[in-house]
């Protein structure tokens, strides 16, 4: 999986992994990388959808959840928020990576980015 991941990589010049709390998949992948002695080129730093769209909700003047005083702003409130459903349970990752590049399209470029999520309108704010 890793030897993929990273032949996919190679056509790509930006190696900046982003997601819903990124940096578990990130230290999963370099860790499995490292214990078979694979080069690691992928960056440290990470993109995190909960930070963008919580800053998204701070801007649109909208308070994020809480749940004991902590953001609840879990993958499905974000999904919830830019309009489209939740991720089909059980979670896989490839509907994962989908859900979340739509989220990210939504929340930087305010229109809907993969042709599958079209039918979902952005909400209005």
């Amino acid at each position: 999986m890793v030897l993929a991941f990273l032949a996919w990589l190679e056509k790509i010049e930006e190696k900046t992994i982003a997601g819903h709390n990124p940096s578990f998949d990130r230290d999963f992948l370099e860790q499995t990388a490292h214990r078979y002695h694979i080069n690691w080129p992928v960056a440290h730093r990470t993109i995190d959808l909960h930070s963008i769209c919580y800053f998204g909700m701070l801007q649109a003047g909208v308070k994020p959840p809480l749940t004991h005083g902590h953001s609840a702003l879990n993958l499905d409130a974000v999904l919830r928020y830019v309009g489209i459903p939740e991720e089909p349970k059980p979670h896989n990752a490839l509907t994962g990576a989908l859900v979340e590049t739509e989220a990210f399209g939504r929340l930087f470029y305010k229109k809907p980015f993969l042709e599958e999520f079209l039918k979902y309108p952005l909400p209005k704010r």
